[in-house]
Order: structure tokens, then sequence, then C-alpha cells
């Protein structure tokens, strides 16, 4: 009886030991983006805090992309979506688009910029499908931790981008 209770027990403890091990698939980033019928997968999360010449912030920018592009020696296709707040850092919230010149513009309830950028040809930025005129739409952004969760729909001047993203973020400060 003693033998088969430490056989149990030790099956047990295998069975969670290597359980715990494999990685679980809803930890892999996950995301994708749909333009004009297509749909590109992102894998990719980078918030970066733009600083000017005096070292003040200027503006955050999450990319949501196919790959980490963000190395300036990177060359290869990427498709992306990009939205610029008024914050240093991923927040939690729902955010419409306003213009940051719009008198009821508010940080923390609005987005002031996008782009969609579709099978890109690093470094020939002229390739592929880009777009910037951006004229209304939600995100919705949840952090945790060093995760991101975004939900954006998008409107360019008619042409719609709707997506998402769960997955690890990167965070870079860039001074221009």
């Amino acid at each position: 009886m003693k033998t088969t209770i430490r056989s149990l027990a030790l099956l047990l403890s295998v069975t969670l030991l290597l359980t715990a091990c494999v990685k679980s698939k809803e930890d892999d980033p996950r995301g994708s983006f749909t333009h004009a019928g297509k749909t590109y997968t992102t894998n990719k999360a980078m918030y970066t805090s733009h600083l000017n010449s005096n070292g003040q912030f200027s503006y955050g920018e999450l990319s949501i992309a196919s790959t980490d592009f963000t190395n300036s020696n990177f060359s290869g296709k990427v498709s992306a979506v990009g939205i610029l707040f008024d914050q240093p850092a991923p927040t939690n919230g729902t955010f419409t688009y306003r213009y940051e010149t719009d008198p009821n513009f508010q940080a923390n309830q609005h987005f002031f910029d996008a782009y969609m950028a579709a099978n890109i040809q690093y470094p020939d930025i002229n390739s592929g499908t880009f777009t910037d005129y951006i004229s209304g739409g939600t995100v919705t952004v949840t952090v945790s931790g060093e995760r991101v969760t975004v939900n954006f729909d998008l409107d360019f001047d008619g042409e719609r981008v709707t997506g998402s993203y769960t997955g690890p973020i990167k965070t870079l400060t860039e001074e221009y």
C-alpha cells in the first residue's frame, strides 16, 4: 500500500513538473489586423516614448507589428499599426481619436494620430500600402505587467482597420 501511494505521489509530482515546464499557448503573443479584406499577423508590440532634444517627453507610440522593426539596421517586410498617445507609457483605458490641438483633447481619453502599414519592404518605405489619414476610431488598452492586450477599430478616411494583440510589450525611449 505504501509503495502504491509513493508511486502515485511520484507520478503526480512528475506530471506537475512536466506541466509547469511546458509553455502555455496562452503566453504566446497573438494578434492580427484586417485592412481591405486582408488579414496581417502581428506578434510584436512596442511602446516608444519619444523625447525631444531637451529630453522632455513629446509623445508615445504604440506599434503592433509583424516583426520587431525597431533596430536601425532592420531590413525586411513588415506590417504594422501604430497609435500615438500623449502618454509616456502604455496606459489602461479606452481611447477615442481626437487631434491633439482640439481644445477638448484629454490624454487619458484620446489618442491623436495613427498609421497602418501593410507589406512594407524596408528600407524601401514606398513599397506596400501605407495610410496615416486617421479620421476616427477607438483603441482599448489593458496593461498587466509586461503584457498588453490591445483592441482597435480605426477609420482612415473610410478605410477601416480593425484588430487586436495580446502578448508581451517592449518599451523603448527614443530622442529626436
